[in-house]
């Protein structure tokens, strides 16, 4: 089997707002216009948050920073990420310069593929709150996927002396561990993982694929049929068994899970089907 793919970290797209604390609020017209502002927020009803925070941004007072922020949030969780950047900017030239700030236009800049920008960002948010879970986990991915794994690995340690509980912290280190060959250190992260949340599909596939990797061939055919169990249309899930099952040469159910890959849309290897057709004797 292929040494383990890279792949993109799945975690927290929709990270809560309230991630850190926000100041409370007296109550006069502008603070019930803010807070209005966050309730539409909350609620996902973006369009009604992005209006109400560009009434008190239009007032010029001296917590139009805030809104700022605000409607930056609104806008990333919109997918706008152009603007939520300029939002955050805003804000932090305004003096609204806390952790937060830098962490949303970090993830912001993370969309859009600008990567030194993001880790400069997460940087800072730690370097302002260095107890947040989330701005390790978020470098952590970043640092993945610019192959600096001994950073990434430090990282999502750093997430999980924070929080001994964050199975997502062990998934996204088992992946810049695969990258870097360290199959055991994957099968274990993500068995704690899995601890954590049974259901976890991407604990099982990447475990899967580590003991593929190390040849432990029984275990990783009941990884992937876990993941099969949980999302029957994983079609990567079937593909990889079909590998497993060819190197134990078991080539019927290899084609089995070979056919059904590809009816789910998965692009299968041509070299593997050339290669299981030569070992089965078969074509299809």
């Amino acid at each position: 089997m292929n040494a383990m793919n890279k792949v993109l970290i799945r975690f927290f797209t929709l990270i809560v707002v309230s991630l850190f604390p926000f100041n409370s609020y007296a109550q006069n017209s502008k603070d019930i216009d803010l807070n209005k502002g966050m309730d539409f927020l909350h609620n996902g009803k973006y369009d009604e948050a992005i209006k109400e925070f560009s009434m008190i941004i239009m007032t010029n007072s001296p917590d139009s920073n805030e809104a700022y922020f605000h409607r930056g949030s609104a806008y990333r969780l919109k997918g706008n990420f152009d603007q939520a950047i300029s939002d955050f900017t805003n804000a932090i030239e305004q003096g609204f310069n806390n952790a937060n700030v830098y962490y949303n236009r970090g993830i912001s800049f993370d969309h859009k593929g600008n990567y030194d920008e993001a880790l400069a960002d997460l940087s800072k948010s730690i370097g302002l709150k260095g107890d947040n879970v989330e701005s390790y986990n978020w470098r952590g991915k970043i640092n993945d996927e610019k192959g600096n794994y001994d950073q990434a690995i430090l990282d999502f340690s750093k997430a999980i002396d924070l929080d001994p509980k964050n199975s997502f912290a062990y998934v996204n280190r088992a992946f810049a561990e695969g990258n870097k060959g360290l199959y055991g250190q994957v099968i274990l992260d993500c068995s704690n993982a899995i601890a954590l949340k049974p259901k976890d599909i991407d604990a099982y596939m990447w475990r899967g694929m580590a003991f593929g990797d190390k040849a432990k061939f029984d275990q990783a055919i009941l990884d992937f049929s876990e993941v099969i169990k949980i999302d029957p249309q994983y079609s990567k899930a079937y593909y990889n068994r079909a590998v497993v099952y060819y190197e134990l040469k078991k080539y019927d159910k290899a084609w089995s899970d070979e056919k059904r890959a590809e009816k789910l849309g998965f692009a299968v290897d041509p070299g593997f089907i050339l290669s299981l057709k030569k070992a089965s004797g078969r074509d299809k």
